[in-house]
């Protein structure tokens, strides 16, 4: 959306001002060190729970004890507090094993594990998170619609159809003898009878000069 202000875009250049994120993206090369550094320190609020009804038992994440002064105060960490829902995003890519500040980019899995024994307390009912990385970090290596051919599923795709094209003749001939008023002209038409004086014995003589 442009702002219908006309500003410096060089020292030889004016252009039309936008509302947008600032800065706003470039097609070139991602900047080394990221120009958005401190977005590590940016934090996600996560919500999840788990129902099971036929035992009318449920759980979240946000634990029944937590108040709001403790939900603006705490950040996830696995040894002093791996209750919070809050997550730093510069911890979730280092529990990944990964360096925010050399991503420029990524796509990051948070898996929250329940594994509760219904027998003992409900306040052992707590959730676990694991962090791993889900894209190639190797650009050379992505995984891209179009060019990535594989010799296996193309064969099996390959066979699959051919044993169809003759699945269809199989069925097409059935429902045609079967279903069809005229299934008797169609089957005369389809098979050839051979009487067997018509079958005559012959043999014949070859003689090679060596």
């Amino acid at each position: 959306v442009q702002t219908g202000k006309c500003v410096n875009f060089s020292d030889s250049a004016r252009t039309c001002e936008v509302f947008a994120w600032c800065p706003v993206e470039t097609d070139s090369e991602p900047p080394n060190p990221a120009v958005l550094a401190n977005a590590e320190n940016f934090t996600v609020l996560i919500k999840n729970s788990i129902q099971y009804p036929k035992f009318s038992f449920g759980r979240r994440n946000i634990l029944p004890d937590v108040n709001t002064s403790y939900l603006r105060n705490c950040i996830f960490d696995r040894k002093r507090d791996p209750h919070c829902p809050i997550f730093r995003l510069g911890d979730i890519v280092s529990e990944a094993n990964e360096d925010f500040q050399s991503m420029a980019g990524g796509v990051m899995g948070i898996h929250i594990r329940w594994d509760c024994d219904l027998d003992m307390p409900e306040s052992w009912c707590v959730p676990k998170y694991t962090f791993r990385r889900l894209d190639n970090k190797d650009p050379d290596n992505n995984v891209a619609p179009g060019y990535n051919f594989s010799v296996v599923p193309t064969l099996l795709n390959i066979g699959a159809g051919l044993a169809l094209l003759g699945l269809v003749n199989v069925v097409c001939d059935w429902v045609v003898l079967t279903f069809m008023k005229k299934s008797n002209l169609y089957k005369e038409q389809k098979y050839s009878y051979v009487d067997d004086y018509a079958l005559v014995s012959t043999s014949h003589q070859f003689h090679l000069f060596l």
